[in-house]
């Protein structure tokens, strides 16, 4: 089984088994306050040079994203006279050296919001770009374990365990990791 914000695609369908998608994550661009229209002019007051004000304005600046995922696709098919760096990894802890390099960003929307939430002073840069269910990837011969993972995030779903991790990590960003009850394994 892989379980890491696994974008479904049809490219991806032909390699692997999708689970039932456990959420949808939107695609969202940042870039330093100081070069976005809506951000530089409200903190200032004054506008200076050309500032960002619309996606468009991407189509020929250095925009940076992630080798192999949908936004470097996406980057790549929207924007191909844009330059930038296509790095391996994006976390938290190399943000300040890679927005160095690019001033723009293109992330799955929950990682952009983590790390705004550690760089003040960048912010999000229009609204999310597109959506796309996320899942489980499950070896192709394997439909046991794919139906019973299905199962286990039905049940989830049903009695608020689920409702509850989005609330605790997601939006509190709670560092605490609760005492959980133990649960059946799931069954091969």
């Amino acid at each position: 089984m892989v379980a890491a914000n696994i974008f479904i695609t049809e490219e991806r369908k032909q390699r692997i088994d999708f689970s039932d998608p456990y959420h949808s994550a939107g695609v969202l661009v940042y870039g330093l306050k100081a070069n976005i229209a809506s951000a530089a002019q409200s903190a200032s007051g004054a506008p200076g040079k050309a500032l960002l004000t619309s996606i468009d304005d991407l189509k020929d600046k250095r925009i940076g994203v992630q080798l192999g995922t949908v936004y470097d696709i996406y980057a790549t098919q929207t924007f191909p006279k844009a330059t930038g760096p296509s790095v391996p990894h994006l976390s938290r802890g190399d943000a300040g050296r890679q927005r160095r390099k690019s001033r723009r960003r293109v992330r799955r929307r929950r990682h952009a919001e983590e790390v705004m939430h550690v760089n003040t002073d960048l912010v999000p840069f229009g609204e999310p770009i597109f959506k796309s269910p996320v899942a489980a990837g499950f070896a192709k011969k394997d439909a046991a374990t794919r139906a019973a993972f299905n199962t286990f995030l039905k049940g989830i779903r049903q009695d608020g365990t689920w409702a509850d991790m989005v609330d605790r990590w997601m939006t509190r960003r709670s560092q605490q990791m609760p005492v959980l009850p133990r649960r059946a394994r799931m069954a091969r």
